[in-house]
């Protein structure tokens, strides 16, 4: 990678490095300075130029100190096309060196336009009065117009001569500068290449013997692994052999077991049975006893229903006496307030008339009639009341007799469904316990049939074992026979490896 690099700004031109109009066209030479650099103008002169007669040009020198060394752009040497390795931590110092911070270097290059932004709008400011001045300096010729330009910018008249006799010292200052960056450049590059082939040496010789290492380990994996192996089949063949005696045992005490519950449980089913018996009898007999108990407080239901029916006959009787003699009463009553009515109407009569022969006398007697007829209508309205509370008692004995008599038929029918409940359950708990015999009597059928089945299946299944065992221990053998085939032709393999490493070694 070749160096070599020139300054960005040597390539931009600032027309305001000078406050006239002839340097705003000139280009900056301390763009391709540092900052540490001494300037010193010594003059400037004017180069004529035949193409354009009337725009001189000029040429700046400057005098540089031997701090000051630009950097040019060195020719380019063919650079060789083999690969450059270089170490890690070469990596990462020239990867560090090259990064550059982007927010200052997009702050600066904001900076750096916005101040040739306001050396533009200076250097066109500076413009104006040259070129309001133009259609004036058509007429003058070229050596007037030089002349004018020279008496403008007065500045620049010191500087004749500078780019002369400053260009060979700006060559040698240049090739210096050139000549020492290359040599640090190539003795740079030959350390690095010289690193990397010892840093390609190191990793060489540990490849190999990481290599060396995991073959000797992958030697005493198989090793052991091959022990292992060994190991597994006897463990795995004692296994088999120990988990088939635990299995013939097994099926042993399960024979056992399997017939002492069958005994068990057919000495549970005759017991169930006499019991079965027992309380089916004992039910029966409670049955018996309780259709008699309900039987009984029927009857004195009925009979306690027809006492409170003659009771209730005997009540209505005096009722209607009762209410007989209230009859008669009632029409005695109505005789004597119609006799009285008739009378009430003799006196109004007579009353009125006599009203012109009014005395003392008179009015006290019609006094006493008025007193009367209040009284009679207080009475009529006392015996109207005792007549309605007469009417609603009967009415409400009448509603008590029918709910009696209600009640006694829903007790009637309730007493007969309840005795043809207890029937049907009767009949019921028979049938039950006839179907519950003969399900017991299926179930020991079942039981002994399966008793034979499993004996007979505990016979197979040993015979199944044994050729299973047989069959295991031979397919044990081969495997092994095969597992070390295997590993004899790995250990060739590893072998013939080894000898090609070494050879190549």
């Amino acid at each position: 990678r070749d160096s070599s690099w020139v300054a960005p700004s040597c390539q931009e031109k600032d027309p305001a490095a000078s406050g006239d109009m002839s340097s705003a066209r000139l280009p900056r030479l301390t763009d391709r300075l540092p900052s540490s650099a001494h300037i010193t103008v010594t003059g400037i002169k004017p180069v004529s130029d035949k193409k354009s007669s009337r725009r001189p040009q000029w040429k700046a020198k400057a005098v540089i100190d031997k701090h000051c060394l630009p950097i040019v752009k060195a020719p380019r040497k063919p650079v060789s096309t083999r690969p450059l390795y270089l170490p890690s931590t070469e990596k990462q110092r020239i990867s560090s060196a090259s990064r550059t911070n982007t927010e200052d270097h997009a702050a600066m290059k904001q900076q750096k336009l916005e101040m040739m932004a306001e050396e533009r709008q200076a250097a066109a400011e500076r413009k104006k009065p040259f070129l309001e001045d133009k259609p004036k300096q058509k007429f003058l010729s070229a050596d007037a117009q030089a002349h004018r330009e020279r008496l403008m910018n007065p500045a620049l008249i010191t500087n004749i001569g500078l780019h002369d006799t400053l260009k060979p010292i700006d060559d040698k200052i240049v090739y210096t500068k050139f000549q020492n960056q290359r040599h640090s450049q190539v003795e740079n590059k030959r350390k690095t290449e010289a690193e990397c082939r010892e840093e390609e040496k190191r990793m060489h010789s540990m490849r190999d013997s990481e290599r060396l290492r995991a073959l000797e380990v992958e030697k005493d994996m198989a090793k052991k692994r091959r022990e292992q192996e060994v190991t597994v089949c006897q463990i795995n063949s004692e296994e088999a052999k120990r988990r088939a005696d635990m299995e013939a045992a097994s099926q042993r005490r399960k024979l056992l077991q399997e017939t002492a519950l069958i005994q068990n449980e057919q000495e549970k089913l005759e017991l169930e049975r006499s019991t079965a018996k027992r309380m089916n009898r004992m039910k029966e007999l409670h049955l018996c006893g309780e259709n008699e108990q309900i039987s009984a407080e029927a009857k004195q239901a009925q009979q306690k229903v027809v006492e409170e029916e003659r009771l209730e006959d005997l009540k209505i009787a005096d009722y209607i006496e009762e209410k007989d003699e209230e009859v008669a009463q009632r029409k005695m009553q109505r005789k004597h307030d119609a006799d009285f009515d008739l009378f009430l109407k003799f006196v109004i009569a007579k009353q009125s008339h006599h009203d012109q022969q009014t005395n003392p006398e008179q009015e006290e007697f019609a006094f006493r009639q008025r007193q009367l007829i209040e009284d009679h209508e207080w009475r009529q309205q006392n015996a109207k009341a005792a007549q309605e509370k007469r009417d609603n008692t009967v009415k409400l004995r009448t509603m008590r007799l029918q709910a009696i008599l209600e009640s006694q038929h829903h007790k009637s029918l309730e007493a007969g469904r309840e005795e043809t409940e207890v029937n049907e359950v009767l009949s019921f708990q028979k049938e039950a316990a006839k179907q519950e015999q003969e399900q017991r009597a299926r179930r020991h059928e079942k039981d002994v049939l399966h008793d034979l089945e499993v004996r007979n299946q505990i016979e197979r299944n040993q015979l199944k074992a044994a050729a299973r065992r047989r069959k295991t221990l031979k397919e044990e053998r081969q495997g092994i026979e095969e597992q070390q085939h295997i590993a004899d032709f790995l250990k060739e393999m590893r072998q013939g490896k080894r000898k090609t490493l070494q050879s190549l070694h």
